[in-house]
């Protein structure tokens, strides 16, 4: 209890400070010169814990923030409703440490929900979700904030390996990033020692430790990345998080349906962030990830060949899909302002995989609902070839495309000039046809 006290103290002086110095020899030769008698203030970092009848095991989780050694940290608790002790464990932490910020939840409206609600009631520029199970190992924070601040480009999120822990914290595995043995990671993600500036909190071999297991994960590549258990194992850019915000445009994201559905912090932002802003990985574990037998999605450990998840959760995985391409398309008008309209639907083809193309009715519904939006804010030339190009089988692509080389689009030109292999049932008139009402129609 001390030891909190005191890193708590540190938190709450760093705060009102809001400056540290910059290492000697941490920067090139403009930023050293700056440094010299002068301070730079460390972004704020809101840590969000998200709890829902997981009082048991609070108080090791908010010890782990509370042991962190960044200096400019607070800490939000979200508690989602619960009906076991979490309340009084948490009432009592707030006695204890009273910087914490408390955010009562009047029903359950899961990790998505609980998160974004945490979220509002910090102000940090950077945002780490963790659930009430899992815990921060050393250095966490700092590391991951010392690798946004130093990545050759600025990046959206950072992940980092887990351990894997059973109920009594006993280490049962220690993860690998799912795309580990396949993927030609893009090294090395971060600046030399004397390029950038180096946290107070890191020293120069810790730094070059954190420098050669961190990378970049290419653009664009398809499937889960990242690691089991990667939901507290990520730091997101505030900007990201609030441009990509899916209850703005669905608000039943930000719950849990009638049947259990719900849409996860990592399985939405980690992707988004990844698509959006890029994504390093730090291989390095900084954080347990607590397998106990009541956890939301994980019940067992995930070994080679044999998926530790429950059923239910892998169920989910096409309605997430769906989801996130929801989400994307009706975030458009946002989006607009800061991305090519051509990567938007590189991102809408990766948010959908090879298997949706614009003959499955979900598919073409979403693009039902959304092509106002998309001609509004892309332009009807673009949205009439690119659309097609990114979600309909090679052979079919071509001859929509040719309809949409300028604005005067005569769909019944097209129509008929339509070679006659593409004129069947299921073929590219019928598609067209959806296309010129979905898009022309609307103009």
């Amino acid at each position: 209890m001390e030891r909190h006290a005191e890193a708590l103290a540190l938190q709450q002086h760093a705060g009102r400070a809001g400056a540290v110095e910059l290492r000697e020899g941490s920067a090139a030769l403009g930023a050293a010169a700056y440094a010299a008698g002068a301070t730079l203030p460390l972004p704020k970092v809101t840590a969000v814990v998200i709890n829902y009848n997981y009082g048991r095991y609070l108080r090791r989780c908010v010890g782990s923030l509370l042991d962190q050694d960044y200096p400019n940290l607070e800490i939000v608790v979200v508690d989602n409703a619960s009906t076991d002790e979490s309340h009084s464990v948490i009432s009592a932490l707030k006695d204890e440490y009273s910087a914490l910020t408390i955010v009562w939840m009047e029903r359950n409206e899961g990790p998505m929900g609980g998160g974004l609600h945490g979220m509002e009631a910090g102000t940090g520029e950077f945002i780490c979700f963790i659930d009430a199970d899992d815990f921060y190992l050393p250095g966490f924070v700092s590391a991951h904030v010392q690798a946004h601040l130093a990545a050759r480009t600025p990046i959206g999120v950072t992940t980092s390996r887990v351990l894997t822990v059973d109920e009594n914290e006993a280490v049962v595995a220690g993860g690998l990033f799912r795309s580990e043995e396949t993927v030609d990671f893009v090294w090395p993600a971060l600046r030399g020692g004397h390029e950038t500036v180096r946290l107070p909190t890191i020293d120069e071999a810790e730094y070059e430790t954190l420098r050669n297991a961190c990378a970049v994960f290419p653009d664009d590549l398809p499937g889960w990345l990242w690691t089991t258990g990667a939901g507290s194992a990520n730091m997101f850019r505030r900007q990201i998080v609030e441009l990509a915000r899916p209850d703005r445009v669905r608000p039943d994201l930000g719950g849990i349906a009638a049947d259990g559905y719900y849409m996860s912090i990592d399985s939405y932002y980690l992707y988004l962030g990844y698509w959006l802003a890029g994504c390093a990985a730090i291989g390095l574990p900084l954080v347990a990830y607590r397998i106990h037998g009541s956890n939301m999605k994980n019940r067992m450990l995930s070994m080679r060949n044999f998926n530790g998840s429950i059923g239910r959760a892998d169920a989910w995985s096409r309605r997430r899909r769906l989801d996130r391409a929801d989400v994307l398309l009706s975030l458009a008008p946002n989006l607009a302002d800061h991305i090519a309209p051509k990567r938007l639907f590189q991102i809408l083809q990766m948010a959908l995989p090879p298997s949706f193309n614009l003959d499955d009715p979900e598919v073409l519904a979403l693009f039902e609902r959304h092509s106002s939006n998309l001609v509004n804010h892309f332009g009807v030339k673009h949205v009439g070839r690119q659309t097609p190009s990114e979600f309909l089988h090679a052979q079919r692509q071509q001859p929509i495309r040719e309809t949409y080389k300028d604005e005067s689009y005569n769909p019944a030109a097209a129509l008929t000039n339509l070679p006659p292999p593409y004129k069947s049932k299921r073929g590219v008139a019928r598609i067209l046809s959806k296309m010129h009402w979905m898009i022309v129609g609307r103009r």
